[in-house]
């Protein structure tokens, strides 16, 4: 089960804090999650930004080794982090 402290080792401090604020501000503004035939979830969801953008987030989670395969997010400071940005960090926490 993937928990907030496995979520802050993925994110850092923060952007986890920042991701926490987005999810409990209700700006995860939908959320699909498929899960596939080996049993890996796949997410896809859309989170608001400042003013009027909104990103598109998509993750790969294993639910076997508990962790994060794939992660990806269009916001413009997702390759400057060294962890997942505040937006993935949000998504996970509504997952």
């Amino acid at each position: 089960m993937l928990t907030r402290q496995m979520i802050k080792k993925y994110a850092g401090s923060v952007s986890y804090g920042r991701g926490l604020d987005i999810y409990e501000s209700g700006q995860v503004l939908s959320m699909e999650v498929e899960e596939d035939d080996g049993g890996f979830y796949e997410i896809h969801a859309r989170v608001k930004g400042s003013g009027r953008k909104s990103y598109l987030v998509d993750m790969g989670y294993d639910p076997y080794e508990e962790e994060l395969i794939s992660v990806s997010c269009e916001c413009p400071a997702f390759y400057s982090y060294s962890g997942i940005c505040k937006h993935c960090v949000a998504v996970l926490i509504a997952f």
